[in-house]
């Protein structure tokens, strides 16, 4: 019979990533197969699995005689002792992880804060961009308009000189006459 990960994770009472984690082992892999995506263990393989938890436990029961055996020895006092440091050195490093995380936590809230304002300052921007422009456009208008003035007045005494260019000299001369009087 095969048994899905899953319900191997509910038999051993273990998690499914420790599960597939055993299953890596070169001994179960025989007793391994996967269909459509799904892995299945065999009776064997879950066996192996239980023999294996059953292990893991008598070593802890192994190691809890040997505890109580050095807490009668005097020998417990050694490994307090250095749990105790070791408990120590490691809230120290905590303590200090915080404190880091608080500052950047800080620098971060203070980015955001510059952040928004500029982000506000773009929305007044952008509010008062169309008048800008709607001024600007005005002032090119007129501009413009002068511009075409000046063309206009260049033109007209251009068009001038050169009628007076191509006129008879009879016509020069009588047409001064006449301006003279």
């Amino acid at each position: 019979m095969f048994y899905t990960v899953a319900e191997v994770a509910e038999m051993t009472k273990l998690s499914k990533v420790s599960i597939y984690n055993k299953l890596k082992l070169k001994e179960l892999k025989p007793f391994v197969s996967k269909k459509k995506g799904i892995t299945y263990i065999s009776e064997e393989g879950l066996n192996l699995i239980k023999n294996d938890l059953n292990g893991f436990k008598e070593e802890m029961k192994n190691d809890a005689k040997e505890t109580s055996e050095m807490a009668e020895n005097g020998d417990f006092k050694e490994i307090k002792d250095f749990k105790d440091d070791y408990l120590n050195d490691y809230v120290n490093y905590l303590k200090i992880e915080n404190e880091r995380l608080w500052s950047e936590m800080e620098e971060k809230n203070n980015q955001i804060a510059k952040l928004s304002q500029l982000v506000e300052n773009g929305q007044v921007l952008l509010r008062e961009k169309p008048q800008q422009n709607l001024q600007l456009l005005q002032e090119h208008c007129q501009q413009t308009d002068e511009k075409i003035l000046q063309v206009r007045a260049k033109m007209q005494s251009k068009q001038a000189d050169h009628e007076d260019e191509h006129k008879s000299i009879w016509s020069k001369i009588f047409y001064k006459k006449r301006k003279d009087y």
